[in-house]
């Protein structure tokens, strides 16, 4: 970078530079004019040629060091509450998705719950939910519950090889199979899956055909008519919510057994906690790594896939919930019914 007195702004500079990733060091070197007789051939404006040689300051080389942002920290509040609507003895009870049980998209968290659970139910996916028993409720009683996220997210930082494999190990068959939503077995969805990857030489290879395919061609349609269905809709109509990109980009890797997952939770943007989903897919020597089909990116009025967002965390700004289920809802009530649900940023 070159350093003009007056123009050149190192404390900006450094600004800047600190919301990079990668960068260890700016070498700032000192402006010289040698390029001023290719201007002037070329016929083209020079913009600083009237800096005279008295208005003009040389800045040393020098090197601006930065603290690198690699890690942002969150506290997260969410707020339940219940009214008890059966009069009778019998179920009724509370239950409520607060985690998984294993560290997906890079994050660390420590949460805590009030009041204290009966206990903590798990799925086959490794989503914890905490269960409150009603039962000894009267009707109209109220319970109210408080999660706490304490969130330490992180850069996906690796550099995954063009010819990377993904990797079976022992109880990834779940994320082979189809389930709900994600028709992995779904005829066309199958066929779409090979056809696109016939000529791939690796799975890092397919899976970006594929996360380009998703991303080019499924439409952002929030309609009810086809948001929120499903990879089945999603491949039929081609066009969705980011429901349909996430399910549809998971469906055809399992069919390709390659091991993949969506993962629910928030995205914070300017403050506010905003429910979507991204993907991680599961390479040999990588581990899981993220994907976000969702991105809508143009050129020229063109779309094209955003791959800022392939096999890389551009942004630290996704809170993980859990691990996509839907045949096991985030909350499930018996005998009681949600009449408020808040969730908010607290730093």
């Amino acid at each position: 970078l070159i350093g003009i007195h007056g123009i050149s702004r190192s404390e900006k500079l450094k600004n800047f530079v600190s919301l990079l990733k990668n960068v260890e060091k700016v070498e700032l070197l000192p402006y010289r004019t040698f390029g001023k007789v290719k201007y002037e051939e070329l016929k083209i404006t020079l913009q600083i040629q009237d800096l005279s040689k008295q208005n003009l300051t040389i800045i040393e080389s020098k090197t601006v060091t930065t603290t690198l942002l690699t890690t942002k920290k969150y506290t997260i509040l969410e707020k339940y509450r219940y009214e008890k609507t059966k009069a009778k003895e019998g179920e009724s009870f509370v239950e409520i998705r607060i985690n998984n049980n294993e560290n997906t998209m890079c994050q660390e968290s420590d949460i805590t719950i009030t009041p204290e659970p009966d206990f903590i139910n798990e799925d086959e996916f490794g989503n914890r939910y905490a269960f409150y028993d009603l039962a000894n409720m009267k009707k109209g009683e109220q319970l109210e519950v408080i999660i706490e996220r304490n969130v330490t997210l992180s850069f996906f930082d690796k550099e995954v090889s063009q010819k990377a494999n993904a990797e079976i190990l022992d109880g990834f068959e779940k994320y082979l199979q189809p389930q709900e939503r994600i028709d992995s077995n779904y005829e066309k969805i199958v066929l779409k899956a090979k056809d696109l990857t016939r000529n791939c030489k690796s799975d890092y290879e397919k899976i970006k055909v594929i996360f380009e395919y998703v991303s080019v061609n499924v439409e952002s349609d929030l309609s009810a008519e086809y948001a929120n269905k499903g990879s089945i809709a999603a491949i039929e109509n081609l066009r969705g919510s980011v429901e349909e990109n996430t399910t549809l980009f998971v469906a055809m890797c399992r069919a390709l057994k390659i091991p993949a997952r969506a993962i629910t939770g928030y995205e914070i943007k300017d403050g506010v906690l905003v429910d979507t989903l991204r993907v991680e897919v599961y390479f040999e020597n990588y581990g899981w790594v993220p994907v976000n089909p969702n991105i809508v990116y143009y050129i020229n009025g063109v779309r094209k896939p955003y791959f800022n967002a392939f096999c890389k965390m551009e942004d630290i700004n996704f809170v993980a919930t859990g691990i996509y289920y839907y045949e096991k809802a985030n909350r499930r009530l018996k005998g009681a019914s949600e009449i408020e649900l808040s969730k908010m940023i607290e730093n």
